[in-house]
């Protein structure tokens, strides 16, 4: 029997900021109650854990991204056969915080597998912040499943190649 094929990111950071500050007010809570402390860190430590990715079934029929806390894991299924079109995404986001007369600029990368149906209505499956990873995935559903596919972060590496070329 054929295992089914999991691209995992590993641990999720997405999380951690929340898991922070309910494991913060976890400790603070054991002075009040500790009982409900110990179910506050609890929540905060499965965040803190909290893996992420994508599971392609051995037959290729479903797929499912996913997050996994402790060993239970939830996330949305599809079938393959609803979508015909998958995209990789490149997203840079940048947010300025300015605190005391200093500015910090945080800046998020992703790389998000678009999928889109017959009726043209996308779904975002999973955002990686691993290129790697994502174009693992984005091969599979290209090369295996036969989706049409847009690598976006190619086409945007290839027209600065060629930038650069041109300048010469």
């Amino acid at each position: 029997m054929e295992k089914d094929l999991n691209i995992s990111e590993g641990y999720s950071m997405n999380y951690l900021i929340y898991a922070i500050f309910i494991i913060g007010f976890g400790l603070a809570m054991i002075y009040f109650n500790w009982m409900i402390a110990i179910l506050i860190l609890f929540v905060g430590i499965a965040l803190l854990f909290t893996k992420s990715g994508v599971i392609f079934s051995a037959d290729l029929k479903k797929f499912k991204s996913y997050k996994s806390f402790f060993g239970l894991t939830i996330g949305y299924s599809f079938q393959s056969s609803d979508f015909n079109k998958v995209k990789l995404k490149y997203t840079n986001e940048t947010t300025n915080i300015f605190s005391q007369g200093v500015a910090r600029d945080i800046r998020a990368r992703t790389y998000d597998i678009v999928l889109t149906k017959s009726t043209n209505q996308k779904s975002t499956l999973h955002e990686f912040t691993e290129y790697k990873l994502a174009e693992k995935t984005f091969n599979i559903f290209v090369e295996k499943l036969g989706y049409e596919g847009v690598n976006k972060l190619a086409e945007i590496q290839s027209a600065n190649l060629r930038k650069r070329k041109r300048g010469r």
